[in-house]
């Protein structure tokens, strides 16, 4: 909805080249519908994306080869989020969007997790142990759109889930 509303004015999606990392079934019947070019990645084979690669390191992408990176619950649940929002610039064009969203504390500071037990709750501690992939931290909203903005013009846009009515921020990323 928040696409629909907002962001389509400004970016639209038709006919451009659409990073997708960890992409659900949904977020790809979307893309699709907006006429995006998806290509999804994940660390994880299983899910049999496109490209098997870690975000942190992606020497299989070329650089400036995407329009847009899609990142939904991606920079929480990753071991260096910092090491991810510098690929995702580096792969991005000139003028390219960075979408991520993730879980947002408002008006508190970013909160590391170090309890492994906590940690491997969301996928497992097979997909921690093996691919790096947990519940590494709860963003703080200023130290986010921070991090963000080391690599990226960063704009916000918020709404309200429609079935559970919780508040949702995607934060787009310019690259310069």
């Amino acid at each position: 909805m928040l696409y629909q509303d907002y962001i389509s004015e400004e970016f639209d999606l038709s006919g451009k080249r659409v990073l997708v990392v960890a992409p659900s079934v949904g977020e790809k019947r979307l893309f699709k519908k907006w006429g995006a070019e998806t290509v999804s990645i994940d660390i994880r084979p299983d899910i049999k994306p496109d490209i098997v690669a870690n975000i942190c390191d992606m020497p299989e992408v070329p650089g400036e080869s995407f329009d847009c990176v899609v990142a939904s619950y991606v920079l929480c649940l990753n071991y260096d989020h910092n090491a991810a929002l510098r690929e995702f610039a580096r792969v991005l064009r000139p003028g390219g969007r960075l979408f991520s969203h993730d879980p947002i504390q408002f008006g508190k500071p970013t909160r590391e997790n170090s309890d492994r037990e906590q940690m491997g709750k969301w996928y497992g501690q097979e997909a921690l142990d093996t691919y790096r992939v947990g519940s590494f931290r709860s963003f703080g909203d200023s130290d986010l759109i921070e991090d963000v903005s080391r690599h990226f013009l960063p704009r916000t846009f918020y709404g309200r889930d429609p079935f559970i009515g919780t508040k949702i921020v995607w934060i787009c990323g310019l690259k310069r």
